[in-house]
């Protein structure tokens, strides 16, 4: 097994984040920033 060091571990760090947030957004971030669809 390879250990990445330097850029390519920070850019593999960076993309996990990105997926988790890609993935998050739309399940908790846009209802608390627009409510009014789950509202009635």
């Amino acid at each position: 097994m390879v250990l990445l060091k330097g850029w390519k571990y920070a850019a593999m760090v960076g993309s996990v984040i990105g997926v988790i947030g890609l993935a998050i957004y739309p399940i908790i971030v846009s209802p608390m920033m627009d409510p009014e669809p789950y509202s009635e």
